[in-house]
């Protein structure tokens, strides 16, 4: 239970709460905000959370693990100016935790019957987010989670591309589908679940590589997962302060795969095999994505001793990765296998591919006309 686990990696003695919300009624969604150096993109993230237009009592709760920036100084500005500072609880780490630590040291703070995620260097781009989501969910009973799809930010700049955007339509989408679409399927700053998701979670969540990830997955194996055909968030990439922009370095690349496989075993013995199909296949990709990285820095040794560690856990005397291997060592490119893979292992996919393509092409220019005529980007 995620209250055992709570108490195994307690880290509020290293936090000080700065400011706790006073409202007098009862907190409906509680939207948990880790931050750490935003100081360029948290007063935006702050902002899109505190116009929610809803007929219910929300609570924003920030995290701010340490940052060596300005971003404690713009929240607390932000608390004592903005007219809905009072929604805010302020956590402020006295020592840097980490990613996954912050986050479940913010849940703990978490009052209402749902969690919201914004991230501190994402933000939501529409007033009536929340209402829309919790009204969709209201709906749909049987789902404990709800997300849509979000803009693409390269760091201070929009661009017209947008993410999640799985259908014309709203629709429920499987835990089959969850596991299969990797932790991009939901953006992070669209999700919205029951916090009865958080009470169950596994031991293994508190060190997994990408949280959100298996929220989905969790948040999703009762009822589906809602998903509305809404762009409400932006999604910021390329940002200097992100998790992600590390993954260059051949070392914490390494790091981030080993925990990531080991957190998708622990998946499937949680889920007691019930998916170990999907699970398996993101393993595959996991290995076929590692591969890549290796023959693209040039690491050879790496690619061989990847394969080797591979093949003793799937022993197929053939499988497309024994073929991809052979094809690696004999030519050295990622393109070679890219180009096979598409072509040939993946082809229907690929077909499929391009029809999404041509789908979101057709619907794109109507989804960026609403969100300019709704001026909220």
């Amino acid at each position: 239970m995620m209250d055992k686990t709570l108490r195994e990696y307690n880290y509020l003695d290293e936090a000080k709460v700065i400011k706790s919300v006073v409202l007098p009624k009862k907190i409906l969604v509680s939207v948990s905000m880790i931050t750490y150096n935003h100081e360029k993109y948290i007063e935006e993230a702050i902002n899109g959370v505190l116009m929610q237009e809803t007929d219910f009592e929300i609570e924003l709760i920030i995290s701010n693990d340490n940052s060596p920036d300005q971003t404690d100084a713009v929240i607390q500005r932000i608390m004592s100016e903005h007219p809905r500072g009072c929604w805010i609880k302020y956590i402020r780490n006295e020592i840097n935790i980490g990613m996954m630590a912050n986050v479940i040291e913010n849940f703990q703070h978490a009052r209402g019957e749902y969690i919201a995620i914004c991230e501190g260097d994402d933000y939501w781009i529409n007033p009536l987010k929340l209402q829309l989501q919790i009204d969709e969910m209201r709906r749909h009973p049987e789902c404990d989670l709800s997300f849509h799809p979000a803009i693409i930010v390269s760091d201070s700049l929009r661009t017209k591309k947008v993410t999640a955007f799985h259908s014309i339509k709203n629709k429920i989408f499987t835990t089959t589908q969850i596991i299969k679409g990797g932790g991009s399927f939901c953006p992070t700053a669209s999700l919205l679940f029951k916090k009865k998701v958080i009470e169950s979670l596994p031991k293994f969540y508190c060190n997994a590589p990408v949280g959100d990830y298996y929220l989905q997955i969790f948040g999703s194996a009762r009822g589906g997962a809602v998903y509305l055909n809404k762009v409400m968030a932006a999604y910021r990439v390329n940002n200097a302060a992100s998790w992600s922009v590390g993954m260059n370095d051949v070392e914490k690349r390494k790091i981030f795969f080993e925990k990531f496989i080991y957190s998708l075993n622990e998946l499937n013995i949680f889920l007691n095999g019930k998916y170990k199909k999907e699970i398996d296949s993101m393993v595959e990709k996991q290995y076929y994505e590692m591969s890549l990285f290796y023959l693209t820095g040039g690491y050879r040794e790496n690619y061989k001793l990847l394969f080797n560690d591979y093949f003793k856990i799937y022993l197929s005397k053939f499988s497309k990765m024994r073929f991809f291997y052979y094809v690696g060592l004999s030519t050295s490119s990622p393109e070679i296998i890219k180009y096979f893979n598409k072509f040939f292992f993946d082809r229907p996919i690929f077909f499929i591919r391009i029809f999404n393509k041509i789908l979101k092409i057709v619907c794109l220019k109507k989804i960026l006309l609403d969100i300019e005529r709704n001026q909220v980007v």
